[in-house]
């Protein structure tokens, strides 16, 4: 089973035209290779994005913390589910303050539970 190491950070690609992306932390992730979705998360490309389709509406309807990216919190939020351990591992991996992860995650999971 794949780690998280601490090492890793998300390095989004400055090359060519710059794409704008909706959900720049995934697709920074998928740009570099198909396979740290599978690695960081359990779910191929395709399975996540089925999954974001079906709770799209329902996070967007229920999720109220302003300037954060829906996919991009979901995938954050599965990454912690696999790689559960101490917040500032995954938060590093992710390029986020340890604090403000740890409270996404936690507001993330109790609008996600009902669902």
């Amino acid at each position: 089973m794949p780690t998280v190491k601490r090492n890793m950070k998300v390095v989004i690609d400055q090359s060519n035209d710059e794409i704008d992306s909706p959900s720049p932390v995934y697709h920074s992730f998928l740009r570099e290779d198909t396979a740290n979705i599978t690695a960081m998360t359990n779910f191929a490309p395709i399975e996540f994005e089925r999954l974001w389709d079906y709770l799209r509406s329902y996070l967007r309807d229920n999720w109220n913390m302003a300037r954060t990216r829906l996919m991009d919190v979901l995938y954050m939020f599965l990454t912690t589910l696999k790689h559960c351990g101490k917040w500032d591992v995954v938060a590093g991996v992710l390029n986020i303050k340890p604090p403000k992860f740890q409270k996404m995650m936690l507001s993330f999971a109790t609008v996600l539970s009902p669902y």
